[in-house]
C-alpha cells in the first residue's frame, strides 16, 4: 500500500508500507507525525529510516494471507472495534465471493458483538473452540449466532473444523480465520504440517 503524503513537504511520492487495510495506512501516517515532531525536538532520523521501518514492518496474524485460490485470511480480531475494521477491509475485496468464517473466542470476549460485526457480509460460520481452557465453548458460540439468525456449523477442535472446510472449499471461495490470536496460531500450525 501506498501512504502519502511523504515524509519531507514537498518531496515526491509516498512511502509503502508493509502491511494491508486503510487502518495501517492511517496509522502509518501517525507515526509519520510523530516522527516530524520528535525531529522538530532535535531527534535524528532518516527519511531512508522511516521508508525501511515501514516497508519491513509485519504483524503476523493481522489481515494475514496465507493461501490465495481459495483467499484465506488471518486476522485476530478478538472485540468488535477490530472486528468492524475487518469487516470494513472485506467489504471492498470480497466482489460477491463465498465468506466462510472459521471462528473462535475466548469465553470472556463480547462474543454476539464481535458476531454482529459480520453479519453484514453473509458469512457461513464454523464454530470451534482453540485448545485453551479459556475458550468459548463451540456450543454456545452457536446458541449466539443462532440469536443473530447466522449460518453456521459447529465442530469441538480446530483440526476437525480446518478438515471439514477443506472438504468443501472452492478456489473462489473467502477464508476468514478470527476471533482469538489463539485461534489464528492454531490454524497457523496445522497449515504449517503441509495439511
Amino acid at each position: 500500500a501506498n501512504l502519502s503524503p511523504p515524509l519531507k513537504k514537498g518531496g515526491e511520492g509516498g512511502f509503502k508500507i508493509g502491511l494491508v487495510g486503510d487502518h495501517q495506512r492511517r496509522n502509518a501516517a501517525v507515526a509519520v507525525a510523530v516522527i516530524e515532531q520528535l525531529r522538530q525536538q532535535g531527534w535524528s532520523v532518516s527519511d531512508d529510516a522511516v521508508r525501511k521501518g515501514l516497508e519491513k514492518v509485519r504483524w503476523p496474524g493481522r489481515l494475514e494471507t496465507i493461501s490465495r485460490e481459495p483467499w484465506i485470511l488471518l486476522d485476530g480480531a478478538h472485540n468488535p472495534d477490530a472486528m468492524r475494521t475487518v469487516r470494513e477491509f472485506l467489504e471492498e475485496r470480497l466482489n460477491g465471493r463465498r465468506l466462510k468464517v472459521l471462528f473462535g473466542a475466548m469465553a470472556d470476549k463480547d462474543i454476539k458483538g464481535i458476531l454482529s460485526e459480520l453479519l453484514p457480509l453473509k458469512p457461513q460460520f464454523t464454530f470451534a473452540a482453540p485448545a485453551l481452557k479459556r475458550a468459548a465453548r463451540p456450543e454456545e458460540i452457536a446458541r449466539i449466532a443462532d440469536g443473530l439468525g447466522a449460518e453456521f456449523q459447529v465442530y469441538p477442535t480446530i483440526p476437525k473444523a480446518l478438515e471439514s472446510l477443506q472438504k468443501e472449499l472452492l478456489p473462489s471461495d473467502v477464508v476468514l480465520v478470527t476471533g482469538s490470536f489463539f485461534l489464528v496460531g492454531e490454524v497457523m500450525a496445522w497449515y504449517a504440517k503441509g495439511r
